[in-house]
Order: C-alpha cells, then sequence, then structure tokens
C-alpha cells in the first residue's frame, strides 16, 4: 500500500525521525524557495578581529648579568667561600723557566722526536745544559725560549724534506751539540770573569794539554790559566760517568781548536800588561769539577 505522502510531489514529505537525527525535508522543483538567493554576510556584521600585540622586543628575555666574573680580584666577590683563581698568564710567558728535554721540545715546536734530534745534531739551535741517565747516556736540555723563536722563524725545516747540506752533515754522522754547548758555555763564563786573567783561562779550559803547551810556553802562564780554569760543570761526576762526559769539555775539531786558539791569544795579549794574579791560599777540601 502506497503511501498518500509520495502521491503528492508539490507536497513536503515529513518523515518521522527515529533517534536523536532528523533530515530536512526536501524542497519541489520550481518552488520559491529555490528562488532566493542566499543571504550575504556583510564585512560589518563580523569586524576583523585584531592581531595579537607582540611583547617589545627583549622585553621577555631574562636580564643580562652584570659581567662574568673573572679573575682573582673578581671571584673574590662571592666570599672566601668560593675558589679564587688567579689569572691566566699570557701564552708568551708560560714556557718553562728551566730547560727542557728533546721529548719536550718537540712537543713545543709541533714536530716528533726523531726530527727534533735532526735539527739539533745538524747545529739548527744549540743545549744549554746537559746530564748523565741511569744507563750513563748524555741528555741534553734546551731552553725553551730559543725553540719557540726558531719554530716561528724557520717554520720551512719543520716539515717536509730537509735541506741537501744538513741531510749530507747528518748522513756523514755529524754531531754539532757538544759544540754549541761548550760555545754557550765559554761565553756565559767569559761574561763571568772577574779579570782579564780569569777571561784568558776560559778558552784554555776547552783545548787538550798539547794544545795549550802550543799556545802558552811559558810555565808560570800555564799554571795561573790552570788556577783559574772555571768549571765547565757545576755538578761533579764519579770516575765512570766522567769518563763518558770527558769528550764533551775538550775541542777536539780542528775548526773548533783553531778558533779557541785565537780567543786564547786576544785574552793573553790583554791580561799580559797585568799583573799576574796572586796564589789563593791552600785548604782541604774537594776539587772543583772542571
Amino acid at each position: 500500500m502506497r503511501s498518500p505522502h509520495l502521491e503528492c510531489p508539490g507536497r513536503p514529505v515529513d518523515v518521522p525521525s527515529r533517534g536523536r537525527s532528523r533530515l530536512p525535508a526536501p524542497v519541489a522543483a520550481g518552488s520559491p524557495l529555490l528562488e532566493q538567493p542566499a543571504p550575504r554576510t556583510s564585512p560589518e556584521a563580523f569586524p576583523p578581529r585584531p592581531a595579537p600585540r607582540r611583547p617589545a622586543r627583549g622585553a621577555q628575555r631574562r636580564p643580562k648579568r652584570q659581567g662574568r666574573l673573572r679573575g682573582r680580584a673578581e671571584r673574590a666577590v662571592h666570599g672566601p667561600e668560593r675558589v679564587r683563581y688567579a689569572p691566566r698568564r699570557p701564552l708568551a710567558k708560560r714556557f718553562p723557566e728551566r730547560p727542557v728535554s728533546a721529548s719536550a721540545g718537540a712537543v713545543l715546536m709541533g714536530i716528533s722526536t726523531a726530527r727534533f734530534s735532526r735539527l739539533a745534531r745538524g747545529g739548527c739551535f744549540s743545549p744549554s745544559d746537559f746530564h748523565l741517565t741511569e744507563h750513563g747516556v748524555v741528555a741534553w736540555r734546551y731552553p725553551p725560549e730559543e725553540l719557540s723563536v726558531f719554530a716561528r722563524r724557520r717554520p720551512g725545516l719543520l716539515t717536509g724534506q730537509l735541506p741537501d747540506g744538513l741531510r749530507h752533515s747528518l748522513r756523514q754522522g755529524q754531531d754539532w751539540r757538544p759544540r754549541r754547548w761548550r760555545a754557550r758555555r765559554t761565553g756565559v763564563l767569559t761574561g763571568q770573569a772577574a779579570g782579564p786573567w780569569e777571561a784568558a783561562a776560559v778558552p784554555a779550559a776547552v783545548l787538550d794539554h798539547g794544545t795549550l803547551e802550543s799556545e802558552v810556553p811559558d810555565p808560570v802562564e800555564r799554571a795561573v790559566l790552570g788556577r783559574l780554569r772555571p768549571p765547565l760543570m757545576a755538578a761533579r761526576l764519579a770516575a765512570g760517568p766522567w769518563r763518558s762526559v770527558r769528550r764533551l769539555l775538550t775541542a777536539r775539531d780542528p775548526d773548533e781548536v783553531v778558533w779557541y786558539r785565537a780567543q786564547l791569544s786576544l785574552a793573553l795579549e790583554a791580561a799580559r800588561g797585568r799583573p799576574l794574579p796572586p796564589a789563593a791560599p791552600v785548604t782541604a777540601g774537594p776539587r772543583p769539577s772542571p
């Protein structure tokens, strides 16, 4: 049986709702409801919402500290319960005050220990001191300031291939470390000499007995130079280690011997115009090291 609502196309169909849902009634074609235009919303009816106002730049940031505390004087503001640190010294003043070994010098220059030893044996820089290890090996020490200056002035010798002349001298087994140390040590002792005879005794200290006799034939003058001979080493050595370092205290290269003989000749010319220093009274005590 058909429903009477389906036979009337012009009337809206009233469909009973089930539950909470309710559908709108359909509209027939040609109805005046379809000819009415849809209502337009004017901009005055819904004014634009104002944009949110941003806070001023930096208003939400945390207040900056009144400078970070650095140095001993500024850290002391917090009281004695805080640890007070001394300000760091500049890099140029943080070198070791004492001479450094070959391994420490290599680290300071940024090169390997093997390359550092080759540069030292080639005479690129001179050691300032040495000591004997427990195995009787001579360990040289170098001033750190001079190593830093050499690395800054000659960066080409720190990397790459060494010059031909330096490689040739190293292949022949030449070692300039004892010679450079003797030159440094005699220069320091000459500057500390109290008189002309004391200054003449410095180059005589590195010459062997035969060379000294030929250069100073007068036995009285040789006795004075021997008595005024300065110690080349500050520490005393036993008989065994003394044999190891004896070759370091005497000039044996012909060119070096000629140079020290010329220095001794000039010093004697200046000292012979002065009277001989009186002999010191003999006192019992240990004999100073050469």
